[in-house]
């Protein structure tokens, strides 16, 4: 018995369909994955950033300095009037209000909107989710407490090098500018395409004498 035309028409549709429809299913999973992976590291170093910042004021606020491996690390309280690693902070109070909460807020916005805009590389596309993350932590100090503080706990150095007071938004902040930075170094340099040239070719006359004949 022949096979019905009908049925066999269809199974070869679908057998030719179904690479098309593998490689639609495929990107969104890609997609979604990636998104899923930046909202949990997002909102693992918000939850440590203030979790931490509330231990600090609870544990280490008006104590002394706790001193590890010969004073290398220490753990030491701060409130930080300022940027990044107190940068600012002789400002007024109106000055930094307006650049470290209102035009933060515009830079974190920008953070936000470049990945779903511009199709990023893993690691910059990671690199802006964690200087956002770190920025966002930082912004709810500046927001809920007063004249804009942020909490600060952590010190590293050795003898009178020593760094900033800073805190765990601090270290997203700079692992992200970190990452973006070693990716623009480690980024292919763009190939060159080859010139041309809209002028005509000159043509070269053939002065080959014919050959005589016999």
């Amino acid at each position: 018995m022949l096979p019905d035309k009908s049925t066999a028409t269809t199974n070869l549709q679908e057998s030719i369909a179904a690479p098309a429809s593998y490689g639609m299913n495929v990107m969104p999973k890609i997609l979604t994955s990636r998104w899923t992976a930046a909202f949990i590291l997002c909102l693992t170093i918000l939850i440590a950033d203030q979790w931490t910042k509330l231990w600090a004021v609870e544990v280490l606020k008006g104590e002394e300095a706790w001193v590890f491996l010969g004073g290398i690390f220490r753990m030491q309280f701060a409130y930080n009037p300022g940027g990044f690693l107190g940068l600012g902070g002789n400002l007024s109070s109106e000055m930094r209000t307006a650049l470290f909460i209102g035009l933060n807020g515009v830079g974190l916005l920008a953070l936000a909107i470049l990945p779903c805009i511009k199709r990023l590389s893993l690691l910059n596309f990671f690199a802006c989710w964690l200087i956002f993350a770190g920025g966002i932590g930082n912004q709810i100090d500046r927001i809920r407490l007063e004249n804009g503080h942020v909490i600060d706990f952590l010190n590293i150095g050795w003898g009178s090098l020593r760094s900033g007071i800073f805190n765990i938004a601090d270290m997203a902040i700079t692992a992200g500018a970190l990452i973006l930075l070693v990716a623009a170094i480690m980024a292919p340099a763009p190939r060159k395409s080859p010139a041309t040239s809209d002028e005509p070719q000159a043509i070269i006359p053939d002065h080959t004498e014919p050959t005589p004949a016999n």
